[in-house]
């Protein structure tokens, strides 16, 4: 079932689609740790409303052959709420920002309106993602 932060995954009514962010560690300790700095830093860099409003978000890292993508954001849990999803991936060029809103009852149906590449993200996330790059990387081949 689909949650957000402020929570509400114990009254079983919602999206019976799994979750998008899934709030999961890796078994590399060492890159754990470099991520948990990574968004340390992010959710003090970052200047996007709706994240500053809740004071946090979710997050789902995805770990394979010296590749991250590490997801961050608000999914929906009900019909019009928001949708952000920031994408640090191991290939700069393929980070991203989505932004949408959910148009079906429980947080589905999600309408993407805006997508913004790496080079269009904007500052703070780009130097966030410039400042944590080595640091990651480097953990991904000890």
């Amino acid at each position: 079932m689909r949650r957000r932060i402020t929570g509400n995954t114990h009254i079983v009514l919602g999206n019976p689609s799994p979750v998008i962010f899934d709030n999961e560690w890796t078994d590399n300790e060492k890159f754990n740790e470099a991520v948990k700095l990574f968004l340390e830093d992010i959710l003090n860099s970052l200047n996007d409303e709706s994240i500053n409003d809740i004071g946090g978000f979710d997050f789902k890292i995805e770990l394979e052959n010296n590749r991250f993508k590490i997801l961050f954001g608000i999914e929906p849990s009900y019909m019009y709420d928001p949708y952000i999803c920031y994408c640090f991936d191991s290939d700069k060029e393929k980070s991203y920002i989505h932004r949408g809103q959910a148009l079906g009852y429980y947080g589905a149906d999600i309408k993407i309106k805006s997508k913004k590449s790496y080079r269009r993200c904007g500052k703070e996330f780009r130097e966030c993602i410039d400042r944590n790059y080595e640091n990651l990387m480097r953990c991904l081949s000890e």
